[in-house]
């Protein structure tokens, strides 16, 4: 038994005339009724009690009718299945990022745009280091990646678009000298102990940006696993640091954001993903992330 006989079987079901059934699926009428005959053949009885002046339902075409509707209700839902699949409206997405691009708001603006286009795809997120990231995407494991652009050499197969660069800002506690000054000098911070960012052990690129921002490498240095414990110790006074000026939006009671003056480099973000044989869902995503930074 092949689909089209039950679409067959179907459309006579619902005309009750062989005639009528035929036009409606635009082939010959002799061709319909030997596809009718052979799928009694195959199910071992008739499916229609026909007379010169009508067409009927059997017992048996009675019982077969509601089970070959749910064969082609099924088909059909596994038809549209795929067709949203292949748009990229349907599926699972797995999306890593770094706490900043979280603060940003870079990530929750795409996941609403993406979310408002697509609504029926599953959404996975993780938090995980840059190079984390990247080597997840490489192994298949993960999609997409919202890391800072250290402008570091990656894979040829990995694909970094930039989403945005910022100034930097210094962050710590209101007691502390430097709080009221209107902007700090780089040189300023030399003796400071700075708190950095370091998810895991992974914060190599990390420290040589900041290194790259403020012209030295700081000398006096304290790891954290996340951008809040950054934040919460600057506050707390027990160090300051080095970050992107969208953090500012971040309200910590006692906590004082004062602009660095003399910043080498400004604060870059990027979205990873695998440059070749990405899902229609992946490239729906970031068509939808690029629309939305006006990216073309």
């Amino acid at each position: 038994m092949e689909l089209r006989h039950v679409r067959y079987f179907l459309a006579v079901a619902s005309e009750m005339h062989f005639g009528r059934a035929a036009a409606r699926l635009n082939i010959a009428q002799p061709a319909l009724s030997i596809q009718i005959k052979a799928l009694e053949e195959e199910l071992g009885g008739a499916l229609f009690d026909r007379t010169s002046r009508q067409v009927a339902l059997s017992p048996m075409g009675q019982i077969f009718l509601p089970e070959a509707q749910k064969i082609m209700d099924q088909a059909n839902q596994a038809r549209d299945a795929a067709r949203r699949a292949a748009k990229g409206e349907l599926g699972s997405i797995r999306i890593g990022f770094v706490g900043n691009a979280f603060f940003s708001g870079l990530l929750s603006q795409d996941l609403r745009q993406f979310r408002a286009a697509c609504p029926d795809v599953s959404i996975e997120l993780c938090e995980l280091p840059a190079r984390k990231q990247a080597d997840q995407i490489m192994h298949r494991t993960l999609d997409i990646g919202y890391v800072p652009d250290f402008n570091t050499p990656r894979h040829p197969d990995i694909l970094c678009q930039p989403t945005g660069a910022w100034p930097f800002v210094v962050a710590l506690s209101p007691d502390h000298a430097l709080a009221s000054q209107p902007a700090i000098r780089a040189d300023a911070l030399r003796d400071e102990r700075f708190v950095i960012y370091a998810l895991g052990e992974d914060d190599g690129d990390h420290l040589h940006h900041i290194a790259a921002i403020l012209g030295y490498m700081p000398q006096h240095i304290t790891h954290v696993a996340n951008t809040l414990t950054v934040l919460t110790m600057a506050s707390a006074g027990l160090g300051i640091a080095v970050v992107p000026e969208t953090l500012s939006e971040i309200r910590i009671a006692g906590m004082c954001y004062v602009p660095l003056a003399d910043a080498r480099q400004t604060s870059q973000a990027a979205i990873l993903s695998a440059r070749h044989q990405v899902s229609p869902i992946v490239r729906r995503y970031l068509d939808i992330a690029a629309q939305a930074k006006g990216v073309k």
